[in-house]
């Protein structure tokens, strides 16, 4: 149990900073790829790399606070208070798995639009 611990306390620290330059590359990725679809509305690809953008960027959105919640949880259940280290340990397992599985969500939007690169607009380069 000291590992998992001391991994907590290791990992924590860093999800601020991952999801403020996750949100940051998706607001970015998000506008581009409005903005593809705004100038060529006849091109599926682009209204589906929009879309796509747009929803990955909504589950980093609702990501970030289940990741504080989850980490709040994680150094609950080993307050002084047994009560409160009780309840904890009940709730950080089903809210830890939750914030797995939209992580993983997440990661599988950016492999189809990582994929979708492949179809990027043709743009004209003047020598």
């Amino acid at each position: 149990e000291m590992g998992t611990r001391l991994a907590g306390a290791a990992v924590s620290p860093l999800f601020p900073w991952f999801f403020l330059l996750q949100g940051s590359c998706g607001v970015v990725a998000a506008l581009t790829a409005s903005a593809w679809a705004r100038q060529q509305p006849g091109v599926v690809v682009h209204r589906v790399r929009s879309a796509l953008a747009a929803l990955a960027l909504t589950t980093v959105g609702v990501a970030w606070p289940l990741a504080v919640r989850v980490s709040q949880l994680r150094w609950d259940r080993y307050s002084a208070d047994p009560r409160v280290a009780e309840a904890a340990r009940a709730a950080f397992g089903p809210w830890h798995v939750y914030s797995l599985l939209l992580s993983l969500v997440t990661l599988v939007l950016v492999t189809v639009l990582m994929a979708l690169a492949a179809q990027l607009p043709a743009t004209k380069i003047e020598t």
